[in-house]
C-alpha cells in the first residue's frame, strides 16, 4: 500500500489518483543511466583519448584508428538505447571524439608521410 503525499489517505498500490482528494501519485522519471550507455561512454572515452596518449599508442597509426572505431561503436550502442536519459550527451560526446580522430589522423598521415 501507498499513501497519499497531500491528505495522507492509504491508496491501493496500483492507484493512479488519490480517491479522497484526487491527487495524482506521479512516479519520479528514471535518470539512472543503462548499463549499455555506461558502455557507450567508456568506449567513447577510451577511443576518444588512446590516439592522445603516446605511452599507449606511440608515433603510430593505430591510436587513431582505435579512435575512430571505438567512439563508432559507443555511438551505435548508445543509439539503440536513445530513449533513455543521457543517451543524446553520450551520443554526442561519441561523435565528438570521432571527429577529433579524424583530425589526428590526418596530422598523423601527413607527419608518416613527410
Amino acid at each position: 500500500m501507498k499513501y497519499c503525499s497531500a491528505c495522507g489517505t492509504e491508496a491501493y498500490k496500483d492507484a493512479d489518483i488519490c480517491l479522497k482528494c484526487g491527487e495524482s501519485f506521479e512516479t519520479a522519471p528514471d535518470y539512472t543511466v543503462a548499463t549499455p550507455l555506461k558502455i557507450a561512454f567508456i568506449i567513447g572515452l577510451i577511443g576518444g583519448f588512446l590516439w592522445v596518449n603516446p605511452v599507449i599508442t606511440g608515433i603510430s597509426m593505430w591510436g587513431p584508428i582505435i579512435g575512430l572505431i571505438a567512439p563508432s561503436v559507443g555511438f551505435i550502442i548508445a543509439y539503440q538505447h536513445k530513449n533513455k536519459p543521457f543517451a543524446k550527451y553520450i551520443m554526442t560526446m561519441n561523435m565528438t571524439f570521432f571527429a577529433y580522430a579524424v583530425i589526428m589522423y590526418f596530422f598523423v598521415m601527413i607527419m608518416f608521410f613527410q
